[in-house]
């Protein structure tokens, strides 16, 4: 079926018939106000550039760790996951354990996002957690959605850090002194 009417009201956008799809400018709306742009991107882009001026132009992973919050953590050898006296009893949770365990680099498919919960039985949640993957801490971030007795994370681990097949999955709370105690962890 074709429709050869014309709209009731205005809107931004040439017609697919039209000679010519090319438009000077674009519209936003927002905050009950309407801002006019022009549609070609500007030829600098100052905030980015002065952005890369303050961070620098990453270039991989380990660059952009740099800027977390325990940077000396990523790439050092897990520990073994002993208690020793002051550790947190913390059980956590990372959803969907069971994609580590069969692990193909090639396929295109990795479980790099990581999320889950620690619960502590009425203690305060830890703060950061490390993660380690195959005996080396990859990521370490801030927990949140904080209660008492249990905290939310989630993580991104690189791709360098995976092998085929099997891959050993291991959880810590960062303490002071960038101490790792182990936190015990079963499937959600």
């Amino acid at each position: 079926m074709e429709w050869k009417g014309t709209l009731p009201f205005p809107v931004q956008g040439t017609s697919a018939l039209a000679a010519s799809s090319e438009r000077p400018t674009k519209k936003m709306y927002a905050g009950g106000k309407e801002w006019e742009f022009p549609a070609a991107p500007p030829a600098s882009w100052p905030a980015l550039e002065r952005k890369r001026e303050l961070f620098g132009d990453p270039q991989s992973w380990d660059e952009i760790e740099r800027f977390g919050s325990r940077p000396s953590l990523i790439g050092r050898p897990a520990p073994e996951p002993t208690r020793t006296e002051g550790d947190r009893a913390a059980r956590g949770e990372i959803e969907r354990l069971d994609r580590f365990a069969a692990v193909d680099p090639g396929s295109g498919e990795l479980p790099a996002y990581v999320r889950g919960i620690i619960r502590c039985d009425g203690e305060v949640p830890p703060t950061d957690v490390a993660l380690a993957l195959n005996g080396t801490i990859w990521a370490v971030g801030s927990t949140f959605a904080r209660e008492q007795g249990s905290a939310r994370f989630s993580l991104l681990l690189p791709e360098s850090a995976f092998r085929s097949g099997d891959n050993e999955v291991r959880l810590y709370a960062v303490t002071e002194g960038d101490h790792l105690s182990p936190i015990e962890l079963s499937r959600s």
